[in-house]
């Protein structure tokens, strides 16, 4: 049977650019579902170049820190993707990003 289901999330984001192509980002979340005793801390960084004003590339690494209950994933990349309940899990990814 379903049910209503609250979780609570926060988190605390940041970025610095160290001249007008090189910059950083990052992150620290959190999630919290108490009704089924779940939550994860999830921590983020990813290093930008810019080339111009609309095409960067970028490098990210992640890591998710689940409780023995969680089986949060880093992305939703399809089923088999995520982690085992109580397993943390780590991600890279790179790319390029042109905005129109």
């Amino acid at each position: 049977a379903a049910s209503d289901i609250k979780q609570d999330t926060s988190w605390l984001q940041a970025e610095y650019s160290f001249d007008a192509k090189w910059g950083v980002d990052g992150g620290v979340f959190h999630v919290d579902n108490k009704s089924q005793n779940r939550s994860a801390n999830m921590y983020v960084i990813r290093g930008i170049y810019k080339f111009d004003a609309n095409l960067s590339a970028y490098a990210t690494a992640g890591h998710l820190d689940n409780s023995t209950y969680a089986a949060y994933g880093l992305s939703g990349g399809g089923a088999g993707t995520g982690p085992a309940a109580g397993n943390a899990q780590l991600g890279t990814m790179v790319g390029v990003r042109y905005r129109f």
